[in-house]
């Protein structure tokens, strides 16, 4: 039996609610204490903490697991530590007797090339979790600390049901995954101006507390779109069904595992994506454009909305990829090869 500590940026608890459609991951916390109950054949034990309220002396219970997973998230203080303190901190206070160390980082592309501190947390860990696959060769070349490629798994089938194709809405959803200002975003440009190209309805989704959907309907208006909606901060109930009607989805830019896209595939909506997004091309992958391409994705987008046949097909595939990708068994099986990679039957 593999003891397993695992803590999270919400392993304090699991909220009743989630405000944003970007953190539909919270609900399921834990995902992967989940899978680890649902596959108990695997042969984990999983014990979730909060690292954030550890005091000195509570690192003695590190030394009963064979590995810990520790999520950092950015740079910031929270509690006594910083998260990027926790790798170096356990092998200094525990020696020999510090068990291995699993590392994940929030918003992954956005620490290349790594911060000093985020570089010391690399080095110190013993096996980097890399959500994001175009991330793996890059970071490493910052590290000599093993990079695998180990997403979560999703349960997203598990929130609502697709909706049948008759009942849906020929309208386009977009996804706001950054708090980069509007008018600097290049990946919301493009996808407003596939939109515009296109004259079909939009559903513009976003979680940051900075922006008003009077914002960013504006802003689309300004490019070209008018007929536009803007949620901010759905709960998640609210959130998959207003997603659930929409006909398709574009995504551009954003390099990342992408819960949209994942979120989209889920309730069978085809995803218009790039090689840069890990979650379309996993779902769709005769959807993927080079980014920045707004003819190709204009090209797309008109099959999709014409083609029933072609449609249906991406439909079933874009659910079938994410349904097989992110199974909590694959996902396991996944985490445990590359356990085994640092010594951990």
């Amino acid at each position: 039996m593999i003891r397993w500590l695992y803590t999270n940026t919400v392993s304090r608890g699991i909220p009743d609610h989630v405000w944003s459609p970007k953190q539909t991951d919270v609900h399921f916390a834990n995902a992967w204490i989940q899978a680890v109950i649902d596959h108990p054949e695997k042969g984990i034990f999983v014990k979730n903490i909060g690292l954030q309220f550890l005091e000195d002396k509570d690192f003695e219970v590190f030394k009963e697991f064979d590995i810990v997973y520790t999520h950092l998230i950015s740079i910031r203080d929270i509690g006594k530590h910083k998260w990027h303190d926790f790798p170096h901190l356990i092998k200094e206070k525990l020696g020999k007797d510090a068990p291995k160390i699993m590392m994940a980082i929030d918003n992954e592309m956005s620490h290349i090339p790594p911060e000093p501190q985020i570089k010391r947390a690399l080095d110190n860990s013993d096996l980097i979790a890399a959500v994001t696959k175009p991330v793996l060769e890059v970071w490493s070349a910052h590290t000599k600390t093993p990079v695998r490629y180990i997403p979560a798994p999703k349960y997203y089938h598990l929130v609502r049901d697709p909706v049948p194709i008759e009942k849906r809405k020929k309208t386009i959803a977009l996804m706001r995954h950054t708090w980069v200002p509007p008018e600097d975003s290049t990946g919301l440009n493009t996808q407003l101006q596939v939109c515009k190209k296109l004259g079909y309805n939009v559903k513009i989704f976003t979680g940051w507390f900075g922006e008003s959907s009077a914002k960013i309907e504006g802003f689309a208006n300004h490019r070209g779109v008018n007929k536009v909606q803007t949620f901010t901060r759905l709960d998640r109930i609210p959130y998959f069904d207003e997603l659930s009607t929409c006909w398709l989805a574009i995504e551009d830019e954003y390099i990342g595992a992408s819960r949209f896209a994942a979120e989209c595939a889920t309730l069978k909506i085809p995803i218009i994506g790039t090689d840069y997004i890990t979650g379309t091309k996993v779902a769709n992958p005769d959807l993927i454009t080079p980014r920045r391409d707004v003819n190709q994705k204009v090209e797309l987008a008109k099959r999709l909305f014409t083609d029933m046949n072609f449609y249906k097909e991406q439909c079933e595939m874009a659910s079938k990829n994410i349904r097989e990708h992110y199974d909590a068994g694959t996902c396991l099986d996944r985490l445990k090869k590359a356990w085994r990679e640092i010594g951990i039957e």
